[in-house]
């Protein structure tokens, strides 16, 4: 902030009050913008230490205010890719030689100072002066919740798609199903008096019939209702 002047005889002019004052009331309104932010926000001077942090960096980090500035950037905001693998800290001096706004990386988490891991996505962007670097502003915000709806969103379009194939299965096996038993029954009505045939057919109608209980099954799983529980024994069926 600049000086306020004073005359010769030590009296401060009343112009260079008017100025502070507006100058003061200026800082104290950008100040409250930044607080009432919803994304979190944290200012660092050149070398990465941090001068501001506002209320939603405040809760995303866990660290206040009055401990944070003017400690290290990477003190801070401790972040790794999800995955547990590293990611650069170097993040100050990579903003001020891209000279634009930059991506601080995809599918990230942020260690708060309890500990506690939180999905988080945002930039960093070089903080100018008349041109010339000061700092940067980093912004960030919490993605936990939308990621895990995502991934909720995504188990349910598989689960539609399996839904999908069983019903396709289970048209098909009707459709086999139905030639099957067609033509063992022609059989039997061409061949009436012929024991081992009656045998035959008997048997392929108990080996369809406990497909067409498993053709029911999918049929009921692609419409994704509850299946009522019943042991099968895989093995015996095999053999049939």
């Amino acid at each position: 902030m600049s000086e306020i002047s004073q005359d010769q005889g030590g009296a401060v002019s009343e112009s260079a009050v008017r100025q502070g004052g507006v100058q003061n009331s200026l800082a104290a309104r950008l100040v409250t913008s930044l607080q009432s932010a919803g994304d979190a926000m944290i200012i660092t001077d050149l070398e990465g230490r941090v001068e501001f942090l506002n209320a939603a960096a405040e809760r995303l980090t866990g660290f206040e205010r009055a401990s944070a500035e003017q400690q290290d950037l990477q003190h801070i905001l401790k972040i790794r890719e999800s995955r547990g693998g590293p990611l650069r800290q170097d993040l100050v001096s990579l903003a001020i030689i891209n000279e634009a706004p930059l991506a601080l990386g995809r599918d990230i988490v942020i260690v708060t100072a309890t500990g506690e891991t939180r999905q988080i996505e945002g930039e960093i962007s070089v903080r100018l002066n008349a041109g010339v670097p000061t700092g940067t502003v980093i912004t960030f915000r919490d993605v936990s919740a939308r990621n895990w709806e995502e991934l909720q969103r995504r188990e349910e379009q598989k689960l539609a798609a399996v839904s999908r194939l069983a019903g396709a299965v289970a048209h098909e096996l009707n459709n086999l199903l139905t030639v099957v038993l067609g033509h063992s029954e022609s059989l039997e009505e061409m061949y009436p008096d012929l024991a081992p045939l009656h045998a035959s057919t008997a048997e392929i109608r108990r080996v369809t019939a406990g497909i067409a209980t498993m053709t029911r099954q999918l049929m009921t799983l692609s419409r994704r209702e509850v299946l009522q529980p019943k042991s099968l024994e895989l093995n015996s069926l095999i053999e049939q």
